[in-house]
């Protein structure tokens, strides 16, 4: 895929009810408001769907239902549902009031029989008022009701009260938070192969796709766009788990017939390599071919030096691409002691045209394995929007990322931070545990960042080595903006010595700034 097509030049209220509907009945159906812009609504679903086929209590989706489209889920017995309504064009806050009156009119009967969950609300090219008040409601999502309202109110400067009080809401407004806005989207896919290769994307987290991005995947996204736009009855999990497996089956390439085995050595070296036993089950008895990937660096922060390192990964006839052009069909399985920002170049030039498989260092065995999973830490996210051309991301996993060390050059217009609760080393326990934070990372850019103009994406990650190759190819999808990664030591000032370009660095021009205290302010 393409790496280009964004780079810079050089690369609480209540409500009373009179009665309670089914939600199947037929005065519960037909859509809050008319359904219009039909082709974003059926890109929007299946963008939705990987997402969705990942939660176990999806059940169904159901077009032209309660609203544009309804997702039923099954919860101890009680099917549940959110309707999820797509807007296009233009929507400013007169619209979003109108909305919630609407929803709150046709919605509030159904919330009595305890089967209603909620409405999610996309929208193309809101209005900056109606965008502060998504933006709000989304860095907010988990925290109690009480923090979301105060916070909404001071992050938007007043919008969310203006909408109120137009359309004689403020009593409602608990209401509205808690069903009418559990998850807020701002769609920023405008082309269609732009969509397909979204979509694409997301389905790697399936097992059905055997987790790798490939260009038949692809071809299954477009079919799966075509067979939502068709779809007008109940679709339910099986149904669409069964025409997914259908679909790459019938696009599916032959299983790779080799591993490539990339070891990276940049901080120290690896003193016992993984044997076969440590391979995926499917590996193990395939032929492996060992890339070393770079020489040590250690600790030196000599431009020239870091500049060499940089050049032995990313160079076209250095071992590492020249391995992955030589083995177009094999499986990748990275480990060893890398600088992130030389971990995330590695993820980026690999892409998501392999099969990747990812081995930690256990420091109880000093083996590359990951012993008995566990379950995955939850992640959440945290966005601030301000005025500025620069993006920040932040991702604590290993450690806290303090705001107050990410000097980046030039005003920042958008902050985002993916953490987890309590970060600390040893969490990440498996590789679906790596996965899903890189997840949370992608979800995280594509609705904060992704189509928003920043000149660039400066990202400050203190991550284990599974999750900084995963961020490289999660910033390696055509739609990402151009990304600088910074590399992090301990010292008093500056936290972060020097940063990487990954797009300068793939085509080979320089990358690498060092940094000091006059540099960064």
């Amino acid at each position: 895929m393409s790496k280009g097509n964004n780079r810079k030049a050089k690369k609480g209220g209540q409500t009373n009810t009179p009665k309670t509907l089914s939600l199947l009945a037929p005065d519960a159906m037909g859509g809050l408001i008319a359904r219009q812009g039909f082709n974003l609504q059926d890109r929007y679903v299946a963008q939705r769907l990987p997402h969705l086929l990942k939660d176990p209590y999806f059940y169904a989706l159901q077009p032209e239902g309660i609203d544009d489209t309804d997702v039923h889920r099954l919860v101890e017995g009680v099917r549940r549902v959110r309707t999820i309504q797509v807007k296009g064009g233009g929507l400013g806050p007169s619209d979003l009031g109108t909305i919630l009156k609407t929803g709150i009119e046709r919605l509030g009967p159904l919330i009595t029989g305890k089967q209603y969950e909620g409405f999610e609300l996309a929208a193309r090219h809101p209005s900056d008022g109606v965008r502060s008040v998504f933006d709000a409601l989304a860095r907010l999502r988990g925290s109690s009701m009480e923090e979301q309202l105060q916070a909404v109110r001071d992050a938007t400067n007043q919008h969310w009260l203006d909408i109120l009080s137009k359309h004689e809401l403020a009593s409602y407004e608990g209401f509205i938070r808690e069903y009418l806005f559990p998850r807020t989207d701002i769609i920023d896919v405008d082309q269609d192969e732009e969509l397909f290769q979204n979509i694409a994307a997301h389905l790697t987290v399936l097992p059905v796709s055997g987790g790798r991005m490939t260009p038949h995947l692809v071809e299954v996204a477009r079919e799966l766009v075509s067979t939502v736009s068709k779809t007008k009855t109940l679709w339910r999990r099986e149904a669409i788990e069964g025409l997914l497996a259908s679909l790459v089956a019938r696009h599916e390439r032959p299983g790779p017939h080799r591993v490539l085995l990339l070891i990276h050595e940049t901080l120290k070296r690896v003193s016992r390599a993984p044997g076969a036993i440590n391979l995926p089950v499917g590996l193990r008895d395939l032929q492996r071919t060992t890339v070393e990937v770079s020489s040590e660096l250690g600790g030196s922060i000599k431009k020239e030096d870091i500049e060499r390192t940089v050049a032995q990964v990313a160079e076209r006839i250095g071992p590492l691409r020249k391995a992955l052009q030589e083995h177009p069909d094999a499986a990748v399985v990275y480990l060893g002691f890398p600088h992130v920002p030389l971990a995330v170049l590695v993820g980026y030039i690999v892409g998501t045209q392999y099969e990747v498989h990812l081995l930690e260092h256990d420091r109880r065995t000093d083996r590359f394995e990951w012993l008995a999973p566990v379950d995955p830490p939850g992640a959440r996210v945290e966005a601030q929007t301000m005025k500025g051309t620069q993006a920040r991301l932040r991702v604590s996993v290993s450690a806290e990322v303090d705001e107050a060390h990410c000097l980046v050059p030039g005003p920042v217009g958008c902050d985002v931070h993916v953490r987890v609760g309590t970060p600390g080393l040893g969490l990440i326990q498996s590789e679906e545990a790596a996965r899903v934070i890189a997840g949370e990372v992608q979800r995280a850019l594509e609705q904060h960042i992704t189509g928003k103009g920043y000149e660039q994406l400066h990202v400050f990650a203190a991550v284990p080595v599974s999750v900084a190759f995963l961020l490289g190819r999660v910033l390696s999808f055509g739609t990402m903006p151009s990304a600088v990664v910074y590399n992090f030591v301990i010292r008093p000032r500056p936290r972060y010595n020097w940063s990487l370009d990954l797009y300068a660095a793939e085509v080979g021009e320089p990358a690498v700034a060092i940094l000091n205290s006059r540099s960064i302010e």
